[in-house]
């Protein structure tokens, strides 16, 4: 994407149309800043790769067993929910069945 833009700038700059040629460079800026943010609702924050530490998985088990769903152990502890239900089957941890009011 970034190439293009790049070469659509190239061509308007020989053709000398410069008004199109600022176009061109507003919307590789903008490429570049919607690639380094998250897209997504303005309240969740980018996940970042996180090292699965045994304290990090003891941590899951206890906020799991305390009632916690296994969606908002993932948000608390900023991993994703797939992540925190491989924890819980690793440690032998009864898994609550999705859905219902416990």
């Amino acid at each position: 994407m970034f190439l293009g833009l790049i070469i659509i700038l190239v061509a308007l700059e020989q053709l000398n149309l410069s008004e199109y040629s600022d176009l061109a460079h507003t919307s590789t800026v903008n490429a570049r800043q919607d690639a380094t943010t998250f897209i997504g609702t303005d309240d969740r924050r980018p996940r970042t790769r996180t090292r699965l530490t045994e304290r990090l998985k003891d941590r899951v088990v206890e906020l799991y067993e305390t009632g916690s769903t296994s969606r908002m152990v993932a948000e608390e502890l900023g991993i994703g929910k797939a992540t925190v239900l491989k924890v819980l089957r690793e440690r032998e941890v009864t898994v609550r069945p999705w859905g219902g009011r416990y």
